[in-house]
C-alpha cells in the first residue's frame, strides 16, 4: 500500500450538509458582473475554475496584461472572450493540456470579432482591438458548444443588433441553453430563429442581485456513492437556471429510484439499485465517468452513449473511463460514443494503480472503487480542486494531506 492509495475512515457514506455552487453558473456570472460592477451576486464556490477567473478578472480590472487561468475549459475560453472587447495586448498561460485541446473554432470567431489570438511558448498572445461593429459572427459549434456560449456572455452593452450564427450543428445545445437561461435572468433579450442567436442592441442587466445554486454533477456524484453506501441530504438545493447534469434525476425517476427534493433540500439513500440501464448522455456528458463507474456495481449489461464529443475533454473519457473500468475487473467496451458496462451487484473490485490525467471526473470514478474496498492507488488526488474541492474530505478520506 502506497502514500497514494486511498483510505476512508469508514465503508459507510453518510453526508448531510452543503456543497458548493455550480462552478459553470458561477463563470458565467462572473462574466457578467466583470461588464456591470454593481451586480452583487450570492454564490459558495472554492473551486480552481473559479478562483482562476475571479483572479483574471481581477487583474485585468487593475490594468494588467498578464493571466493565468490554469485548465478549466470555461474558465479559458470565457475569458479569452472577454479580452475580447476590451482593447489591448495580453498574454495568457494555461495547462498545456488545455492549450492543446481543439479550440480554432473559437479564436476564429475571435479573429472575425477583432483579437487576434497566436501561440507563444507555455501559452497564447491575445491582441485585442475590441469588437468591431459587424453585425454577425459565425461560431462552429460541431465541437463545442462553450466557444458560442462564451460570446453570448460577454454581448452586453453592444450598440448595434448582433447574431451568433452556430452553424449547421451544436454539440453539447443543453450548455448553450444554460447560458441563454443565466443571461435572460440577467435582463438579455435573445432570439432563437433555427441555429442563430439574435440579440437586440444595447442590452444592460436589470437586476440587482442573483444568486448561484448547488453544482448538479457534484449532487449527482455523491447520489451514486449514498445509492451504494449510504445516505446523502443536502441542503440548500435548487434547479432554476436548468443545469444540463440535473438530466440524472430524470434518470432517477426512469430507473425506479426514490429521492426527495424540495424546498428544504435534497436527500437520497441506498436502495435497490437498476437493471439493464440504457442512457443517451448527449445533453450531460459529464455524468459519463462517475455514471460508468456507478453502473459496475449495478446487475446486468447497461449502454451509455450519445456523447461521442467526450474525447475531447479534459482526458479522452470513454478511453480513460474503459481503463480504469479493466483495471478494477469490469468488463467495458468502448463505443464511439459511449461505452457498454457489464455490471455485478455486490462487486468485488480489484485492487490497482491509476492517474486520473489531470481530469477531475476520472478522479471521482474511480474513488468509487475505493470505498467499495479496493486498494486504489490514485495519483494527482488533488485534481479534484478543479470542481469540488470538498471532495475527500465528504467522502472521509484519511490520508487526504494532498
Amino acid at each position: 500500500m502506497s502514500a497514494n492509495t486511498l483510505r476512508f475512515k469508514s465503508d459507510q457514506f453518510k453526508y448531510h450538509g452543503e456543497i458548493d455552487d455550480s462552478k459553470s453558473i458561477v463563470n458565467r456570472l462572473l462574466i457578467v458582473q466583470s461588464h456591470y460592477k454593481n451586480l452583487k451576486l450570492n454564490f459558495a464556490s472554492e473551486a480552481e475554475d473559479v478562483l482562476y477567473l475571479q483572479q483574471a478578472l481581477r487583474d485585468l480590472e487593475q490594468g494588467l496584461y498578464e493571466f493565468e487561468l490554469g485548465s478549466g475549459g470555461t474558465t479559458f475560453r470565457f475569458f479569452l472572450a472577454r479580452l475580447s472587447r476590451q482593447p489591448g495586448r495580453y498574454i495568457v498561460r494555461a495547462h498545456p493540456k488545455l492549450l492543446s485541446r481543439p479550440q480554432r473554432d473559437l479564436y476564429q470567431a475571435l479573429e472575425h470579432l477583432g483579437t487576434l489570438v497566436t501561440f507563444i511558448p507555455n501559452g497564447l498572445s491575445v491582441n485585442s482591438l475590441g469588437w468591431k461593429e459587424t453585425p454577425s459572427v459565425n461560431v462552429k459549434s460541431d465541437l463545442s458548444s462553450q466557444f458560442a456560449s462564451s460570446i453570448l456572455a460577454n454581448c452586453w452593452n453592444l450598440d448595434h443588433p448582433f447574431t451568433i450564427d452556430l452553424g449547421k450543428t451544436v454539440v453539447s445545445s443543453s450548455f448553450l441553453d444554460l447560458t441563454q437561461s443565466v443571461c435572460q435572468r440577467l435582463g438579455m433579450k435573445i432570439d432563437v430563429d433555427g441555429t442563430c442567436l439574435k440579440i437586440e442592441a444595447n442590452q444592460r442587466v436589470k437586476v440587482k442581485k442573483l444568486e448561484a445554486e448547488v453544482d448538479a454533477s457534484s449532487l449527482f456524484t455523491l447520489s451514486c456513492f449514498a445509492l451504494l453506501f449510504g445516505e446523502l441530504k443536502i441542503k440548500p438545493c435548487s434547479n432554476r437556471f436548468g443545469q444540463p447534469d440535473f438530466q440524472f434525476l430524470n434518470f432517477f425517476k426512469d430507473w425506479g429510484i426514490s429521492y426527495k427534493l424540495d424546498s428544504k433540500g435534497f436527500s437520497i439513500s441506498k436502495q435497490e439499485l437498476p437493471k439493464f440501464v440504457e442512457v443517451n448522455l448527449k445533453d450531460c456528458p459529464d455524468l459519463f465517468p462517475v455514471l460508468a463507474a456507478f453502473l459496475s456495481f449495478c446487475p446486468g449489461l447497461h449502454k451509455l452513449h450519445g456523447a461521442p464529443h467526450l474525447v475531447n475533454k479534459e482526458s479522452n473519457r470513454i478511453a480513460k473511463t474503459q481503463e480504469l473500468l479493466t483495471s478494477a475487473g469490469v468488463q467495458a467496451t468502448p463505443l464511439a460514443d459511449g461505452m457498454i458496462i457489464e455490471g455485478q451487484e455486490g462487486r468485488v473490485p480489484k485492487n490497482f494503480s491509476f492517474n486520473p490525467a489531470n481530469d477531475h471526473r476520472m478522479a471521482f470514478a474511480a474513488a468509487i472503487f475505493g470505498f467499495a474496498g479496493s486498494e486504489v492507488d490514485l495519483e494527482d488526488r488533488y485534481v479534484v480542486k478543479k470542481s469540488f474541492p470538498q471532495f475527500w474530505d465528504i467522502l472521509g478520506l484519511e490520508n487526504d494531506g494532498y
